[in-house]
């Protein structure tokens, strides 16, 4: 895990949303600082706390965190085939996007109950 590379998309997502370090650390009740700790590759977070930046930020907790992701392993990984079988199967935009907010939810949930 390359801790500058996962700062530095944290701080890109978060720039794309156009907002500050301030307003970031508000919305996820943690200190600036840990948040340009993190932004930086100085500070190592907690998956709960990794998990509510990624929601906060609408990103995905993958593309987040797994740099050396190539396609060959995403080509083979089980979970990714059976998500995109999911979506194929689906095959309405707006149904995909309610289908992407629920699972934002759950995840949201699950970094609370931790």
């Amino acid at each position: 895990m390359d801790l500058k590379e996962i700062g530095k998309r944290i701080a890109r997502q978060r720039k794309i949303k156009g907002i500050s370090q301030q307003v970031l650390a508000e919305q996820t009740n943690l200190s600036v600082g840990y948040i340009s700790g993190i932004e930086s590759g100085n500070k190592v977070a907690s998956l709960k706390n990794m998990l509510n930046i990624a929601n906060t930020l609408d990103m995905s907790l993958d593309f987040m965190l797994l740099t050396d992701i190539t396609s060959e392993k995403i080509k083979n990984n089980s979970y990714i085939l059976e998500f995109q079988s999911m979506i194929e199967e689906i095959g309405d935009e707006e149904k995909i996007k309610k289908f992407i907010n629920y699972a934002k939810a759950i995840s949201a949930e699950i970094a609370k109950e931790k």
